[in-house]
């Protein structure tokens, strides 16, 4: 047996053409170097060929081009209990309850493990070099980089605005009114505790132009940053959990928790 040097894209996409019964990368490559067709025309039709929508299976975070197969699975442990979770239909499905979570943050949330960054605490068997592996391992780390300068761009604008807001020599931790945090919870608290995500930006737009505060414009990316940070439904949840989604995820509703 040779032993081959291969990315971890690479390495997601060859587990996510596994069929049933197969167990290593070794038996998935080989059906699928060995149904290649011999004409190379017809593989590029195969190739290009429109295929039929399938379910979900696996997982797969977009966000962060992360793709793994059916059966798929993680483990770690907390508290000193182990706990493993397996890839399944879209979601991650705990084995210690059988429950299915949407996301790697929820799912470390339903263990208890409520602040952290789940992709840097759940594990896989990387099974080509043998060794235990970070989930986050998997993501494209091109979008890593970028989802972070996003989040580094959206709170330099919210610690300017906040200064900028504060009467001069007055102490930040005196004068909390100007942050974003506030802003959006006073917006949702004055539309009767829950609102449209359009509602929203309009009310916190409003609030801010009537406190002579800025408004950028990212205003809609800064509140939408905000509500996650501080609802721990958002799988970017870090703050003080004040904001929940009443209609779930992607319904652009948010309420008072």
């Amino acid at each position: 047996m040779r032993q081959i040097d291969i990315s971890t894209d690479v390495f997601a996409k060859i587990w996510a053409l596994r069929l049933a019964g197969e167990n290593s990368e070794d038996s998935i490559l080989k059906r699928v170097l060995w149904s290649l067709p011999q004409d190379p025309t017809a593989s590029v039709l195969r190739q290009n060929a429109p295929t039929p929508a399938s379910p979900a299976s696996g997982f797969s975070d977009s966000r962060y081009g992360v793709r793994v197969p059916e059966g798929f699975e993680i483990y770690r442990t907390y508290l000193g209990q182990a706990f493993r979770a397996r890839a399944s239909g879209g979601k991650w499905t705990l084995k210690n309850n059988g429950e299915a979570y949407d996301s790697l943050n929820e799912l470390s949330r339903a263990i208890g493990a409520r602040t952290e960054n789940a992709w840097k605490n759940w594990y896989f068997d990387d099974a080509v070099n043998g060794i235990r592996r970070l989930v986050g391992d998997l993501r494209d780390q091109a979008k890593v980089a970028t989802r972070s300068r996003e989040m580094e761009m959206e709170n330099s604008i919210a610690q300017l605005d906040n200064a900028q807001s504060r009467p001069p020599g007055t102490p930040a931790a005196l004068f909390p009114d100007g942050t974003w945090r506030d802003d959006v919870r006073t917006a949702l608290q004055n539309l009767g505790g829950r609102a449209s995500l359009n509602r929203l930006y309009k009310e916190v737009e409003r609030l801010r132009r009537g406190a002579g505060r800025t408004v950028p414009s990212s205003l809609e990316a800064t509140v939408r940053r905000t509500l996650e940070d501080h609802s721990s439904d958002s799988d970017n949840y870090r703050g003080v959990d004040l904001f929940c989604m009443p209609e779930g995820k992607g319904a652009g509703v948010w309420a008072l928790r």
